[in-house]
């Protein structure tokens, strides 16, 4: 168990056979949870887990993503970690964090992971480009980062806010005080929280990743191998089927063995 307060963050949509694997796999970690959610079912899982959470509509996965950050920005713990409802992580990978939590890195993940689905498993390989499933984002980089207000430009800036006159966008609070007080941005809007794009119902980790990383956070892709450290349960309910995945055929008896082991 990690010495780090750590919140797990989930939203939930359908499948609640496998969300309650997931709340299961999340209790076995010893992690406080945060569910976003959609529907009556999740609700009444939640109160199951004795997990908090909040409601809102689904789409678009963005906004909702963002209505339940905003609901968790202000709670006293060290890191957030990102779930899928249908991600199982193996309890060792919070003691393979530890060693880059103590470096005060923000943005910590893994590149690999396997999927599973009726007995069946793969392995792929996202080669450096940290996943969303498990990743670890410190809230010193959320509460700095995600905190958004949208402005207008009033001059051409260079550099790292790079803007054109007339120019309308969402940045950060520490940006938009500090162009304000300079006299080259105008505040449209009130403060809001904006990791993920709003509009967005896909590619939802890369765009975060890259807001985090572009914006400052220290970040980390650690290497873990081939061990099973991160498993994702397919369904007929995703985006992507299992037999679309391009990756590596794997034994599924390893795989969910290894995650047995603890």
């Amino acid at each position: 168990m990690s010495s780090y307060k750590i919140l797990a963050f989930v939203p939930v949509w359908k499948r609640p056979e496998i969300t309650r694997q997931c709340f299961e796999g999340i209790k076995s970690l010893g992690l406080d949870m945060f569910a976003v959610v959609s529907e009556d079912w999740a609700e009444d899982l939640c109160k199951e887990y004795g997990a908090d959470y909040i409601r809102t509509e689904n789409k678009p996965v963005g906004r909702k993503y963002n209505t339940g950050l905003a609901a968790v920005l202000d709670r006293d713990y060290d890191y957030l970690m990102t779930f899928n409802s249908d991600t199982l992580i193996n309890p060792k990978l919070l003691d393979v964090y530890e060693y880059y939590m103590n470096e005060g890195i923000d943005l910590i993940g893994v590149d690999k992971l396997y999927f599973v689905e009726n007995e069946k498993a793969k392995f792929v390989d996202y080669r450096l480009q940290i996943i969303g499933a498990g990743r670890m984002i410190s809230f010193k980089a959320l509460r700095k980062i995600a905190r958004r207000i949208k402005v207008r430009f009033l001059n051409s800036v260079a550099g790292s806010l790079n803007g054109n006159a007339g120019e309308e966008r969402y940045i950060n609070r520490s940006q938009a005080r500090m162009g304000v007080k300079s006299g080259f941005l105008e505040m449209l809007e009130d403060e809001r929280v904006m990791l993920w794009d709003d509009s967005l119902n896909s590619t939802l980790d890369n765009s975060s990743n890259t807001k985090l990383i572009y914006e400052g956070a220290s970040n980390k892709c650690v290497d873990v191998g081939k061990y099973p450290y991160v498993i994702d349960l397919k369904s007929e309910v995703n985006i992507w089927k299992f037999e679309d995945i391009e990756g590596e055929p794997a034994n599924y008896k390893y795989v969910m063995g290894c995650l047995a082991e603890n």
